[in-house]
């Protein structure tokens, strides 16, 4: 719900690429888009490749405007016009983000970057801030967990601990590319879940 409340309120989006992490996450991702009514496509390295080239096709010829795609789109795809990237997972290597954000505001465009952060991301959040020399801006407030209605798809089967509900807070979404005039705000307290 905060991805799609993030592309709802999306100022300018001709056409989006959501980044995950895993290639279930893009597939599940992609059938709730879909689901909800987004004109939305998926893209991971387990398709075939005329699966693959239909798709990009039809995103670059503006037949679906959602592309939730896993690192395979963040390098050597050639997709020239794209007004938003979504960060739906923190990417594992800093150095991903940098070719994530980078489909965005080619060639002299314009273009946005956003990236939903949990508090199980804050190393990797920290590695990409380091990585770029730079403060990523945030934006908005702090969203309580329960206010976009349930469980993140995390827990032991990602390679770490189970989280236990009741303990989850949802994170912030940044901003990946501030203004250079703004100066920063700093990072907000993360919301904390009352019992």
């Amino acid at each position: 719900a905060i991805l799609r409340g993030l592309i709802d309120n999306a100022k300018d989006l001709k056409n989006a690429i959501v980044f995950c992490n895993r290639k279930v996450d893009v597939s599940n991702l992609w059938k709730s888009l879909d689901k909800h009514g987004y004109s939305a496509g998926a893209l991971h390295g387990d398709m075939d490749q005329s699966s693959r080239t239909a798709t990009l096709k039809a995103f670059k010829d503006n037949k679906i405007k959602i592309l939730v795609a896993s690192d395979v789109a963040a390098r050597g795809l050639d997709i020239p016009d794209v007004s938003h990237v979504f960060n739906f997972d923190v990417p594992v290597n800093a150095e991903d983000y940098v070719h994530r954000i980078g489909r965005t505001g080619r060639a002299g465009r314009e273009g946005a970057a956003f990236m939903i952060v949990t508090p199980n991301d804050q190393r990797g959040f920290e590695d990409i801030e380091k990585l770029i020399v730079e403060t990523i801006a945030w934006d908005g407030e702090p969203v309580e967990w329960d206010e976009y209605g349930g469980k993140r798809r995390r827990g032991a089967k990602r390679g770490g601990k189970a989280d236990k509900p009741d303990e989850r807070k949802r994170g912030q979404k940044t901003r990946a590319k501030p203004d250079r005039e703004e100066e920063p705000a700093g990072k907000p307290q993360k919301a904390e879940r009352s019992a």
